[in-house]
């Protein structure tokens, strides 16, 4: 698996991962007053698979790249024979296991992670921490917090 910025081409292998997902198990918090307030936070098992929306708007990722909004992207390439260039030579295509998309803030010198989707079948294999560590190092590189 490499990390890099995305280029164009990758934008829509991007835009068409699956970013929901499904979960059986949810968050129950308990807050209680015993001699201040005390809030816990648990899992409960779901009678049923519960199938969750990613909860933000993808589709302006090509505008916000064209912007200058970094777009990291998991990618594990391909072989060299699946596709050529114009003047014939073989031309390594990666398959897009994920994204990352960063928006920097230097006036707060803050860094926000906009989008960390990773494709359904590539997920609980690291994608995302690497993604996520990638992330980190860029906001350092870039003196954000």
């Amino acid at each position: 698996m490499l990390i890099r910025s995305a280029q164009l081409q990758d934008l829509n292998a991007c835009l068409a991962l699956d970013a929901n997902s499904q979960t059986d198990h949810v968050w129950q918090m308990d807050a209680r007053e015993d001699e201040g307030r005390v809030i816990r936070f648990h899992t409960v098992r779901l009678p049923r698979v519960m199938r969750v929306a990613y909860p933000r708007v993808r589709d302006d990722l090509l505008d916000c790249w064209e912007e200058g909004a970094s777009v990291l992207v998991a990618v594990e390439p391909r072989p060299a024979d699946l596709s050529t260039t114009e003047e014939g030579e073989g031309e390594a295509q990666a398959l897009v296991l994920g994204y990352c998309q960063l928006d920097a803030q230097p006036w707060q010198e803050a860094g926000w992670i906009s989008h960390l989707i990773v494709g359904r079948p590539f997920r609980r294999r690291g994608v995302g921490t690497v993604l996520l560590k990638a992330a980190k190092a860029w906001a350092y590189q870039l003196e954000l917090k």
